[in-house]
């Protein structure tokens, strides 16, 4: 009886750790959409925002983005304790696949197909054949007929449906453990907030997620809600103070200063300039809001944030 209640205890701790890999990854992927030049719309956890679609049951975090690309981004999370070294096999992913590929057929019968992307999280590796098989499928060509009778039986997919599906498919099997998550959290959070609260600020956002993945809490994350977790009211705030510099009389315009501009704008990250002094930092700084396209993306980054919060 004492040996049963063990392996009980054990179980519960195992799904613990596990919930907390996925919260605090969830949470660095909440980051995402905070960052210049995100395109990162809204995200979901626990489920997606087409409810009425189907697999909708192997989706724990849904990304949804914006931009030139609009796509969306379905992540099924898997985290092991005991078996990590231990390669999956497709065996053990035959609903995940069964539910990615029923929502991949929605997508083609709504026409947005293209714009849907799977993608599998886990610290527990594939086994190196796996990827070899399905790289073969991404390039319209048979694995063995094995591992192709078995994942067709999985998807129900024919095999051009099929072929369109891997290539949607990734797997990313690199993942740190849950104890590393909560490092991971803070380095990102790090880069980009800096504040005597930082603990205190991986914190609020790990209980965020976790109300998130509570029942009846299914409406989209946006940025002003990860913003407003940190206690600013707009983007002005969370962004670096506004420079008290001033042009000099005399402003020389030099060749390098287009393609620094051209940098900022097309980052994706924060970006730090350095050089030694007397080099032209602060002239270079100040003279950013006389440029044209810097204030244009400015003003695009800030209307960004300012975009109404749907739920």
């Amino acid at each position: 009886m004492e040996n049963s209640s063990t392996e009980s205890n054990e179980r519960v701790r195992d799904s613990r750790t596990g919930d907390d890999f996925h919260y605090c990854w969830a949470a660095r992927r909440c980051l995402n959409m905070i960052v210049p030049n995100s395109d990162l719309k809204n995200i979901f956890i626990e489920g997606s925002g087409k409810k009425h679609q189907p697999g909708e049951y192997s989706i724990d975090v849904a990304e949804y983005y914006t931009g030139e690309t609009p796509k969306e981004i379905y992540y099924q999370l898997k985290h092991s304790v005991r078996r990590v070294d231990e390669p999956f096999q497709l065996s053990e992913f035959s609903k995940t696949l069964s539910d990615f590929a029923a929502r991949f057929r929605s997508h083609i019968e709504d026409g947005t197909d293209s714009t849907a992307r799977f993608v599998i999280v886990t610290n527990r590796p594939f086994a190196l054949g796996f990827f070899t098989k399905l790289e073969k499928l991404r390039n319209h060509q048979y694995p063995d007929k094995r591992f192709l009778s078995t994942i067709k039986k999985y998807t129900g997919l024919s095999d051009e449906e099929l072929f369109n599906f891997c290539t949607q498919l990734s797997i990313a099997d690199t993942e740190e453990n849950y104890l590393a998550q909560r490092k991971q959290l803070s380095r990102a959070l790090g880069r980009l907030c800096f504040s005597s609260e930082h603990a205190n600020l991986v914190d609020v956002l790990i209980e965020y997620i976790k109300k998130k993945a509570l029942p009846g809490q299914d409406s989209p994350i946006y940025a002003e809600d990860v913003l407003g977790l940190f206690g600013f009211a707009s983007v002005e705030d969370f962004l670096p103070a506004p420079s008290k510099l001033s042009l000099p009389e005399r402003f020389i315009d030099r060749g390098c200063y287009p393609t620094l501009v051209d940098t900022l704008t097309r980052s994706r990250k924060p970006i730090i300039i350095h050089a030694a002094g007397g080099v032209g930092k602060s002239v270079f700084t100040s003279a950013l809001q006389q440029n044209r396209d810097f204030n244009y993306f400015i003003d695009n980054l800030l209307s960004y944030y300012r975009q109404p919060v749907c739920t």
